[in-house]
């Protein structure tokens, strides 16, 4: 799995524990955002719209909540499935608004924009990279 990639997994952070979208944000440290079927109320300024158009296998548009990463062990991540890898102008729309919140510490804020960071100048070709970048054309 790649920077960007939207996975589905087990999550024992959610109360009861089940299945969620996350978004991979940094395979280093296994850290990940949140996809949620609403806007989280308490952090309106780090939510991020995922349009069904953008992520086909989402039924209905969602919310990408910026404001804290949560860390999975690789077994959970081995147990995920990758559903598709969001387009780019979703990646540079998450860094952006994780760089400008006050929600993130600044180590988190550095692991997006160092993994989700995509040139903004060049074409990528999608699904072809070792590094989670995409081949810049």
């Amino acid at each position: 799995m790649q920077p960007g990639d939207l996975i589905y997994l087990f999550c024992r952070y959610i109360k009861p524990p089940g299945n969620k979208y996350a978004i991979l944000v940094c395979p280093d440290e296994n850290l990940f955002f949140f996809v949620n079927t609403a806007p989280r109320r308490s952090t309106p300024d780090a939510q991020v719209l995922l349009r069904a158009l953008d992520a086909p296998i989402l039924a209905y548009d969602s919310y990408i909540d910026t404001s804290k990463m949560f860390h999975f062990s690789q077994a959970e991540i081995d147990a995920a499935t990758k559903q598709c890898t969001l387009p780019p102008h979703i990646r540079k729309e998450i860094e952006d608004n994780a760089s400008k919140h006050g929600h993130l510490p600044p180590k988190h804020k550095k692991a997006v924009s160092d993994n989700l960071w995509i040139p903004s100048d060049s074409h990528v070709v999608p699904g072809i990279s070792g590094s989670g970048r995409g081949i810049h054309l």
